[in-house]
């Protein structure tokens, strides 16, 4: 249990790499919302339902990886000897672009590949040579 001078108290877990602080205020806060939805019409629950469908939506198109947006979409892959090659959407992570609200860029081709237990990438370019065509 992890004490605070402000009065938090609540428990630091790990899961995933990522450390994850869970207070004890904001359960009991979401509890209360759910007590209180409950008693709701319903015609006030689907007026709820299609702002919650809307605000998920919104996030779904900004999904979390790694702490970031959508890096990559993979639409194409192609195994060869000791490499497999993927055709992806990127993010070039500039904050103005087009990507950074989901638009990726592309589709380039990489290798992909396995060195002493890590796999290493390379970017092959917005063609796959015809040595690798299959």
């Amino acid at each position: 249990m992890l004490r605070v001078a402000d009065g938090y108290q609540g428990r630091i877990t790990r899961g995933s790499g990522v450390t994850r602080c869970r207070n004890r205020e904001a359960m009991m806060k979401l509890r209360e919302i759910k007590q209180s939805i409950s008693a709701l019409p319903p015609r006030d629950l689907a007026k709820l339902n299609g702002w919650l469908r809307a605000l998920l939506s919104s996030q779904g198109s900004k999904k979390k990886v790694r702490g970031g947006t959508r890096q990559k979409e993979v639409l194409r892959t192609r195994r060869a000897t000791h490499k497999t090659y993927r055709q992806e959407k990127v993010r070039c992570g500039k904050q103005g672009c087009k990507c950074a609200n989901g638009e990726l860029h592309g589709p380039y081709w990489y290798a992909y590949w396995s060195e002493g237990g890590k796999t290493k990438s390379e970017y092959v370019g917005k063609h796959l040579p015809e040595t690798q065509e299959k």
